[in-house]
């Protein structure tokens, strides 16, 4: 039998870390309401500029790995309507990752051809290259992990795009949804007492 008592003891002292820690937080969250409302009065003002900053920023959060992603989706749903958010952030999604896979494939060698012993994870992703992808999408993993492993696989490229926007629809659909529904920074501090 395995023993849970370890990651529930995890998880409570990140919730009294974070309950303790929140007051001292929320003074910088009001700033941010700040600039968040400005940029979206600027991007309604603005929307092809505002489309490109928040585009350019998703791209590279997403490219970098960094682990800030799904917070900035969830911006595009507080910051646009809800289906202009869903499209921004798909397009966005599917750009880096066809971007990451061509830059895996061909700029970094990572073929498929290569006679080395494979992972059983890399294995199982060639004898089922479009379903492991769609489960990968599905699963809560970071995109720039799916990308970039799964750049190794014997996969085409318009597969890989086809499979990948199947598969990050729901996610996507939740965060603008979600964002959209927060409203704005208020809610999300409120909501957090």
């Amino acid at each position: 039998m395995r023993n849970y008592l370890t990651p529930f003891l995890i998880l409570l002292a990140i919730a009294v870390i974070g309950h303790e820690a929140w007051p001292a937080l929320k003074p910088h969250m009001i700033g941010l309401q700040d600039h968040l409302n400005q940029f979206a009065l600027y991007s309604r003002e603005h929307p092809l500029l505002s489309y490109s900053v928040y585009g350019a920023i998703l791209c590279g959060v997403l490219l970098a790995g960094l682990p800030l992603a799904t917070i900035v989706m969830l911006l595009a749903g507080v910051t646009y309507q809800f289906w202009e958010a869903a499209a921004l952030i798909t397009l966005c999604r599917l750009a880096a990752a066809a971007i990451a896979f061509f830059l895996a494939r061909n700029l970094l060698s990572m073929n498929s051809d290569a006679q080395t012993e494979r992972p059983l994870m890399l294995r199982k992703l060639e004898e089922h290259p479009n379903l492991s992808l769609f489960l990968a999408r599905l699963a809560p993993l970071p995109d720039s992990f799916v990308n970039y492993t799964v750049a190794a696989s014997p996969i085409c490229q318009r597969d890989y795009v086809l499979v990948s926007l199947a598969g990050m629809i729901p996610f996507t659909l939740g965060c603008a949804w979600f964002g959209h529904h927060l409203g704005n920074v208020t809610a999300l501090m409120n909501l957090m007492g």
